[in-house]
């Protein structure tokens, strides 16, 4: 294949803007015909042969300009919005000037641009005598009515097909890395397909999801050799190319990474373009295209819920939230203390925190989410805190009675819960029980309600109501079974199973075995809340070394709970022990310089305390209420932390009496392991 003579850069990034500025000015009228715009000089042009995958998934809204942090296909890769004029199509009104977006509707002193880009490939054809073509697949940021507005924000993806002096009212067909279509020139010889797909209501950023492009076609120096994505090429903030050089791409869903044109009197048009391996008359090709994007640096973070706990002897918060996998998300205390967020809780992207906030503590008013890894770090506020609460009973008997029944975590509070459900007269509660157990007998005329619900709009519980029979006994006391933590043992522990929390009158106990290698639960002599069983062997073929047994607690025959628990095979699977072999405090810099090693070599994350702990205690015991930072071990088990200059303040400034700090690595729950100490130089 020859190369081919490609449009100079400063003309192809002009002619694209210019074209994205005219449709740009079309946006508001488009919004209301629809979402998806498709013009041609033909009456109707065909659809392409093999179609894109589209994109997988669009990342939270960045605070700074009003657009997602990310998109990402479906291969993993995530964009950011590029706003590197010398990297990106990025022309700000006032080059010289610093870049800032609107900040609100009325803001005119901004310095940024109608229209940016998330991803943008774009070939073209030069030929002789004023012949040439642009092909375009891009996912452009803009706005609604036009011009840069905040609240205007509006993301879609273009796919665009245009063509001059080509032979009038003859046929051509085009073949691109998404697939193929025939289209005629005009009278002028002109081809304009234009195909935008996302064009929505501002804000709404969904849409794009589903346009022409996907996966992100990637250079191929940023691929290996099995056409993976190299991490190391595409870390954060990393651009697809530098200052726009043409690359060759790999990505395309039907194998042809490349453009090419035939029909009639191409070869002549551009006779640069003529494949001279390939039979075909008429028939042109490149593999050349202008590639750019950015690898996304922020990912953000997005609540997804909260709720606080307290009895006599404690209070606790628990927050949820979503993020990208392998971020290193925080809560942050009104009084500054930041508690690290566990990832590992609901699988990868969905972190939690459960924070003890000690005896008699008041639930605050608000904390922060915080993603520290993003540049720079994005947060999001939680605003107030209540109870979770959660329907346990709701029975209908035939004689005209419903039986409700509620926990809530707060064991303390004795007001009176609001019910909610059709049919159910305004104002009804359930009543204080104790212990945080509440309920209420209700006379229903007619037909009873299918479903009931109970707390507030941001953590309400609905459940679906049971008809039962005529025998109506009224209000029984609540059972609520409890059937205690999910735990972590290793083979041939005895692991001890407690219900002792659960809450009910003449409470009977029945516990099952659900799933896993079945064992032989024993009961307790004196108390039958509780069972005991020997961990079994982690049967041939456990995931890393680990097998999971469930178990169910049924009390009064009524309220039943789950508990998990995860057998470890130390023998499989030897522990990750942790080694801080250097650790410097830079007093005048305020920065940390640390190195160390894991016993493993799996890429986990290594988390660093200020602090140090007893490696014989109970790992739940040791101090985790001043982190430093989470780190990555590499290939070879090595890891170290080099940040910038820190703030002034937080939980990573060592106090004049510090001595030393600690490492622990992100498989010690699992797999065991020794954590790191060591006491630190400053200087």
């Amino acid at each position: 294949m020859r190369p081919r003579l490609l449009f100079p850069i400063a003309y192809m990034i002009d002619l694209t803007l210019s074209s994205m500025r005219l449709a740009a000015r079309t946006v508001a009228a488009a919004l209301a015909v629809s979402a998806a715009l498709v013009t041609s000089t033909e009456a109707a042009a065909q659809t392409p042969a093999q179609g894109p995958e589209g994109l997988k998934a669009v990342g939270p809204i960045d605070e700074r300009n009003g657009y997602p942090m990310w998109y990402e296909d479906k291969h993993g890769i995530k964009l950011g919005l590029c706003t590197n004029g010398a990297h990106c199509f990025f022309l700000p009104p006032n080059p010289g000037q610093a870049v800032r977006a609107p900040t609100s509707p009325t803001d005119t002193t901004h310095n940024w641009p109608d229209e940016s880009f998330f991803y943008a490939c774009e070939t073209g054809f030069d030929g002789i005598n004023g012949t040439r073509g642009l092909l375009t697949h891009a996912l452009e940021a803009a706005y609604g009515g036009g011009s840069a507005r905040r609240g205007d924000e509006i993301v879609f993806v273009r796919f665009r097909l245009h063509f001059w002096n080509l032979q009038p009212f003859q046929d051509y067909t085009f073949t691109y890395p998404f697939g193929q279509e025939t289209h005629q020139a005009d009278g002028d010889g002109r081809i304009f397909v234009t195909r935008d797909v996302g064009i929505g209501k501002p804000g709404v950023f969904t849409g794009a999801l589903q346009g022409e492009l996907g996966p992100f076609l990637l250079p191929v120096g940023v691929v290996d050799e099995n056409g993976q994505p190299r991490a190391d090429l595409l870390r954060p903030g990393m651009y697809l190319t530098q200052n726009l050089q043409e690359t060759r791409v790999v990505g395309s869903t039907t194998g042809f990474n490349a453009f090419s044109m035939q029909g009639p009197g191409v070869d002549q048009m551009f006779p640069d373009l003529v494949d001279l391996t390939d039979a075909r008359t008429d028939y042109v090709v490149t593999d050349m295209f202008t590639v750019q994007g950015m690898i996304a640096n922020r990912h953000g973070v997005e609540h997804e819920k909260s709720y606080y706990t307290r009895s006599a002897d404690m209070t606790s918060i628990d927050v949820f939230a979503r993020s990208s996998p392998a971020q290193d998300l925080f809560v942050e205390l009104p009084n500054g203390l930041r508690i690290r967020m566990d990832e590992r809780v609901g699988g990868p992207g969905a972190y939690h925190a459960k924070i003890d906030l000690g005896q008699g503590a008041a639930v605050p008013a608000s904390v922060l989410l915080v993603n520290a890894l993003d540049m720079p770090p994005s947060t999001k506020p939680i605003q107030g805190f209540s109870p979770l609460t959660t329907v346990t009973h709701a029975d209908f008997s035939t004689s005209g009675n419903l039986v409700v029944q509620a926990r809530t975590t707060d064991q303390i509070a004795t007001a009176p819960i609001p019910l909610q459900g059709l049919g159910v007269p305004a104002g009804t509660q359930l009543d204080w029980v104790n212990n945080g157990a509440f309920a209420a007998t209700l006379p229903i005329a007619g037909a009873p309600p299918r479903t009931l619900s109970v707390g507030g709009s941001t953590m309400r519980h609905t459940a679906k109501v049971v008809v039962r029979g005529a025998n109506d006994a009224g209000v029984p006391h609540p059972a609520i079974a409890d059937a205690g933590p999910d735990q972590v043992v290793t083979t041939g522990q005895t692991v001890t199973l407690s219900g002792v929390n659960s809450q009910a009158v003449n409470l009977d106990y029945a516990w099952s075995q659900l799933t896993g290698v079945p064992v032989r639960l024993t009961v307790d002599r004196f108390n039958s809340a509780i069972v005991t069983f020997v961990a079994p062997p982690v049967p041939p073929g456990g995931d890393e070394g680990t097998t999971v047994l469930s178990f169910r607690l049924v009390v009064n025959g009524i309220s039943g709970d789950t508990v998990l628990v995860t057998v470890r095979d130390p023998a499989a699977i030897p522990p990750d022990d942790v080694r801080i072999e250097r650790a410097l405090y830079d007093v005048a810099r305020r920065q940390w310089r640390v190195f160390g090693r894991t016993n493993l070599v799996e890429n986990q994350r290594v988390f660093l305390f200020l602090g140090t702990v007893d490696p014989a205690a109970d790992p739940a015991t040791w101090d985790r209420t001043r982190p430093i930072a989470t780190v990555f071990s590499d290939g070879a088990g090595s890891w170290n932390y080099e940040p910038g200059r820190l703030t002034s303040t937080g939980t990573a400034i060592p106090l004049p009496t510090d001595a030393f700090i600690w490492a622990e690595s992100e498989l010690r729950p699992l797999r065991g392991g020794a954590p790191g100490i060591e006491a630190f130089r400053r200087r």
